[in-house]
């Protein structure tokens, strides 16, 4: 995935419909985050594979994810999520929403998973 880094304008300058914070990109590992480890998401395209993002680190692999889940539903305004097996294997037991286990995660093929799964809910 391709990121255009936009240094020279403000977050509160920026034209986008949807603009969103993600936290950058290998920040799994920190156990206290500040405003430095967070990036704004200013545009993105599944079609181009592409990031505009403003901040100052690059965001994370699943940005593409995290943007195509707002763009599906505008109720959701906020996520939170984790790598966890047991989660995971609870999610299949139960037969809930979700995206086929071999999809690599922060990959173009996970973002448009979630837009298909997304897409077949009735609600958020």
């Amino acid at each position: 995935m391709k990121q255009q880094q936009q240094t020279d304008s403000p977050v509160g300058d920026i034209n986008s419909n949807n603009p969103f914070l993600i936290s950058g990109t290998q920040t799994g590992q920190i156990k206290m985050l500040n405003g430095h480890h967070y990036t704004c998401v200013t545009d993105f395209s599944l079609k181009h594979n592409t990031l505009k993002v403003s901040g100052p680190i690059m965001a994370s692999s699943e940005s593409l994810t995290h943007g195509v889940i707002y763009q599906c539903n505008k109720n959701i305004s906020t996520m939170i999520h984790i790598h966890n097996p047991s989660i995971w294997q609870g999610m299949l037991k139960d037969n809930l929403p979700h995206t086929a286990v071999d999809i690599p995660y922060g990959t173009l093929e996970m973002a448009m998973a979630f837009q298909q799964v997304i897409g077949t809910l009735s609600q958020g």
